[in-house]
């Protein structure tokens, strides 16, 4: 019977590791993770490491690593270990640069250099460094270790492999704080070099690897649900070498797309659940490596690769808009306000464009009416979203917006309950005050002013009383003006702060600002704040000018106001 895994006779050190002696060239390849560690995992390794060496252990085990040869000679793909060895060979770079800073260790200088890189008998680097990491992230890599002195530039790129290489930088100067530095860093080379090991495992195919890593990976960073579908998906694929060379193309191709957007590192994760939901419905993010066991089938699988070609810019419209419109501010809107609504616009945007903005306005209708300031829970909709979005898929667009406007709560309860919202977050007071103005309005022509949130009634005032603190003169005067006595005595300050501190939050009792300007009014009394909002160009704000004193009885005659005509911003007539 055939051994799935071969095992090294023993553990091996970095020398042997990554000696040209051994002579292997250690390369990463889709449909592998690109490199994900960060600080917390850097500095574990570093800690593990200098303690081991601290307490003059005779080893340290860094684990396994999980091969697959790539031809007779020399070349084989790591499985499972990229993250370990590509830091350790990071940190043999610091150490090799930090060394040439001493007359005395430029021959251990060398000897580093040969490990991390191939070189000619002069010691210039030939050919691949000893590990190739996959693009974008090979070509950071090779600026970072290359050369001498590659690894102190001024700036790096605001990368994983940079950070890391900070980090490791940061690290490696800290201890060499000492005395005696040059004896220090001599010792502490030898100890990773000769007595850092590691224990190569040989499968005999990259599918097996993947196997064997799926079910015995339990050391450094787990990959994410993404990570784990592409590596059961690529061994689906494997039998079928079109479909996995097209498979790895398509999803390498999302994944670029999403990271130059400026996504999250794991905005693969959430691309995918969109995708899905939008096809199949409702899955839980966590458990969607699972869903390679209903891909099984390679027409299913080529059908899959060609959705996550086909929605990556669908998608990147919904939550990476770049241009500056009342369209964008409203997506972002949504995804301040968590709305899980990706997989039901992702679908409006690919098959129909035109209704794009209206949907998104629908989707914060929904939002604001019934979740917002109304009786459902944040996540009331999750399940109904990719519902909605197979309904589109399917052409039935109108069948999903009906039920959607079905579900809001009618115009005269959301007066009712906005009239008596308290609005915590900035955020949402944002979204809600900017969608409020007549001048930001969608639909105004005016492109949508960067703005932030201030209280009118000031929070330090109901902080001060709360809290017992000493009273300023401002806030002896708002406390004035509200028609309540300057409290004397820690209870009478909490109990006036309290009976207060339920206007605060109104949303009567927010203003949007479009400069820092007013950052001068803080504290100040309501009629020298005046002087601030009659440079405001926002109508909500400016109109703060006519009223003569702002109290509990102006706040709640505001909100309601407001409230009068949020129905006309929040529709619920919104059709294609």
């Amino acid at each position: 019977m055939q051994t799935l895994v071969k095992i090294s006779d023993k553990s091996i050190n970095a020398i042997s590791l990554f000696s040209d002696t051994n002579g292997l060239l250690f390369e990463i390849h889709p449909p592998q993770r690109r490199f994900k560690w960060g600080n917390l995992q850097v500095d574990q390794l570093w800690l593990d490491i200098l303690a081991a060496y601290e307490a003059n252990r005779d080893s340290y085990f860094l684990g396994t690593l999980l091969l697959v040869s790539l031809d007779e000679i020399s070349r084989v793909s790591v499985i499972d270990g990229q993250q370990r060895i590509t830091t350790l060979s990071i940190l043999l770079a610091v150490l090799r640069d930090r060394c040439r800073q001493f007359t005395d260790l430029s021959t251990r200088a060398d000897g580093i250099q040969r490990l991390i890189t191939r070189v000619d008998n002069d010691g210039n680097p030939v050919g691949p460094l000893v590990v190739t990491l996959q693009d974008p992230d090979n070509e950071i890599y090779m600026k970072l270790v290359k050369e001498d002195g590659s690894t102190q530039p001024a700036v790096f790129h605001d990368d994983l492999l940079s950070r890391a290489m900070k980090r490791i930088n940061n690290h490696v100067e800290q201890y060499l704080n000492v005395p005696n530095p040059q004896e220090n860093l001599r010792n502490l080379c030898e100890y990773i070099q000769s007595r850092v090991y590691i224990l190569p495992l040989q499968v005999g195919s990259e599918g097996e690897g993947y196997l064997v890593f799926d079910t015995s990976n339990t050391r450094g960073l787990r990959p994410s649900p993404s990570e784990a579908l592409k590596a059961r998906l690529a061994t689906v694929a494997r039998e079928d070498p079109r479909l996995s060379r097209e498979l790895i193309a398509k999803w390498n191709t999302a994944a670029v797309k999403l990271e130059r957007s400026g996504q999250a590192i794991d905005a693969m994760d959430d691309y995918l659940h969109a995708v899905w939901c939008s096809k199949e419905g409702y899955t839980s993010k966590r458990t969607l490596d699972r869903i390679a066991t209903r891909l099984s089938q390679p027409e299913r699988l080529n059908d899959f690769a060609n959705e996550l070609e086909n929605c990556c810019d669908s998608y990147l419209a919904v939550v990476a808009p770049s241009d500056k419109s009342s369209l964008t501010e409203d997506l972002r809107d949504l995804n301040f306000l968590n709305v899980q609504s990706h997989s039901f616009l992702m679908m409006i945007h690919r098959f129909l464009p035109a209704s794009f903005p209206n949907a998104v306005n629908l989707v914060l209708s929904l939002q604001i009416r019934n979740v917002t300031v109304g009786p459902q829970q944040a996540n009331a909709y999750e399940k109904d979203w990719p519902r909605w979005a197979i309904l589109v898929r399917e052409g039935r667009a109108r069948q999903a917006f009906d039920e959607i406007r079905q579900c809001m709560v009618p115009d005269k309860e959301f007066r009712l309950r906005l009239e008596n919202a308290v609005v915590k977050s900035p955020r949402t007071a944002r979204h809600l005050l900017r969608r409020l103005d007549p001048i930001s309005r969608p639909g105004s022509g005016v492109q949508p002013i960067e703005v932030h949130v201030e209280h009118i009634l000031p929070k330090s005032v109901v902080s001060k009383l709360i809290n017992g603190r000493r009273l300023t003169k401002n806030v002896r005067q708002w406390i004035e003006d509200l028609g309540e006595s300057v409290p004397n005595g820690l209870d009478q300050m909490e109990h006036l702060g309290r009976s207060i501190e339920p206007a605060l939050n109104r949303l009567g009792n927010q203003a949007l600002f479009n400069d820092r300007a007013n950052r001068g009014a803080r504290d100040l009394p309501f009629e020298a704040k005046k002087n601030f909002y009659k440079r405001q160009a926002l109508e909500l704000t400016n109109s703060l000018c006519s009223f003569d004193e702002w109290g509990l009885v102006q706040i709640s005659d505001r909100q309601k106001k407001l409230a009068k005509n949020a129905h006309l911003v929040w529709a619920k007539d919104i059709d294609l």
